[in-house]
């Protein structure tokens, strides 16, 4: 477990929500692992309900399972799981692209553009932590600027599940190709062309797709049984 100390006020569910949540995210908890609440409680300094909590928070999401007989497991990568989330935010995120694109124009763009510098200077130092974070960031920025920041927010309990495929493909790989689908995007609503922004976001979120093949032939460890038949 890689661990840093709580927020200011942050509640110690809260806490163990995080930590346990960006443990699996980058993959310091591995797929297929098993997690004893014991263990997690001692390693963070908390007693044992608040990470009893934290672990059937998780199980809702699916990105762990708890069973009575087997203990806790951290949930495998599945594909399938992958292209139903890819499915609701593709529905989602075009939909906010139309309504930006219908909104009396000039956007105001400045803090998706300042985000994509960040992205630029990040990619240029090779930080991956950092990437994500402004990735999901963009991201954000795109639905509170359509006013829909309530929507980004329950698409957000799902980002977990495809947060860890994005971890392995970026330590893998190390293409930082969204980086310009951003600044493509970008361009597109500085325009308001619903079409061109369309085509970007349908390309930019295909993109998981395309990284299939060389993470299961790399990792196949980490990923649901039969994936690699689908």
């Amino acid at each position: 477990m890689l661990l840093t100390g709580p927020y200011p006020r942050e509640g110690s569910r809260d806490y163990a929500l995080r930590m346990i949540t960006q443990n699996i995210v980058s993959l310091a908890l591995v797929p297929g692992s098993r997690v004893s609440e014991a263990e997690l409680a001692e390693q963070m300094g908390l007693s044992r309900t608040p990470v009893r909590e934290a672990l059937h928070e998780l199980d809702k999401s699916g990105i762990v399972k708890v069973s009575p007989q087997r203990g806790t497991e951290v949930s495998y990568i599945d594909y399938a799981v992958l292209d139903e989330i890819m499915f609701l935010r593709s529905s989602l995120e075009c939909s906010v692209l139309r309504v930006l694109c219908a909104l009396p124009g000039p956007l105001p763009l400045e803090e998706l553009e300042d985000n994509l510098l960040l992205e630029q200077r990040a990619a240029a130092r090779d930080d991956r932590e950092a990437l994500m974070q402004l990735d999901n960031e963009f991201h954000r920025l795109l639905f509170c600027l359509a006013g829909k920041r309530r929507v980004y927010e329950l698409m957000a309990g799902s980002m977990a599940l495809l947060d860890r495929e994005r971890t392995l493909s970026l330590s893998l790989m190390r293409q930082y190709d969204f980086v310009a689908d951003h600044a493509a995007l970008l361009k597109a609503l500085r325009a308001q062309n619903a079409d061109e922004a369309l085509e970007v976001m349908q390309f930019h979120l295909s993109r998981y797709q395309a990284d299939k093949p060389m993470l299961l032939g790399a990792c196949p460890q980490y990923f649901a049984p039969g994936d690699a038949a689908r």
